[in-house]
């Protein structure tokens, strides 16, 4: 189970993953090996979150995403442009 920080009302959460594995990625882009290194990028703008993820989607198109609001439901969710044919 993947440890989940406590938000405040109307912050976001962002977890990154390898698009073709589903692996959780850490918050450098590595890996998650439950070596307690931060998965979760957290954004008081939910447009803020969007932008990280379009810019990094950009160099990085095998990355997927997810975006939770603070009770970690999940807002939306952003395929691997690699593999995304949609």
């Amino acid at each position: 189970m993947i440890e989940r920080p406590k938000l405040l009302n109307g912050q976001y959460a962002v977890l990154a993953a390898d698009g073709a594995t589903g692996h959780v990625l850490t918050t450098e882009g590595e890996l998650d090996i439950g070596d307690g290194k931060a998965i979760f990028l957290f954004f008081m703008e939910l447009n803020s979150a969007k932008e990280h993820i379009a810019k990094n989607q950009l160099d990085n198109p095998t990355r997927e995403f997810v975006i939770y609001d603070s009770n970690y439901e999940t807002v939306e969710f952003y395929k691997a442009p690699e593999w995304n044919q949609d």
